[in-house]
């Protein structure tokens, strides 16, 4: 196989890994950058795993959110398993990062925007 195999075969296995220990929901260590990762797998390659899998980090998400609390109940946290949180509205670690992938999400228009971070995944894959 070549390297596309090799990456289709390592997403395929980190598919259903709920022991990640993913405390936020930030883009780049977060529900949604895993969220994102598998949307953008499942629209490469049309594979209903990944697709349910991004469905699943849609799910715990919102399950981390926290109303009330700024940036619309995303709050950052300070440290890997730190358990204090902070207000962040960055790409990456905050609020940013989470509206842009949640709106990609819910739209029919590529995510231009994650190229910034090498994660456009394009049919080719």
């Amino acid at each position: 196989g070549d390297w596309r195999d090799e990456a289709l075969e390592l997403a395929r296995n980190c598919i259903g890994d709920d022991d990640a220990e993913i405390g936020d929901a930030g883009l780049c260590h977060g529900t949604t950058g895993a969220m994102h990762l598998f949307a953008r797998f499942a629209h490469a390659t049309g594979e209903r795993a990944f697709a349910d899998a991004a469905r699943h980090w849609l799910d715990r998400t919102f399950a981390m959110r926290r109303p009330g609390e700024a940036y619309a109940g995303f709050p950052s946290m300070r440290a890997a398993g730190d358990n204090t949180f902070e207000a962040d509205a960055s790409m990456l670690t905050g609020a940013a990062g989470v509206g842009l992938a949640l709106h990609a999400m819910i739209s029919t228009i590529e995510p231009s925007w994650d190229r910034v971070l090498l994660v456009d995944i394009g049919p080719d894959i």
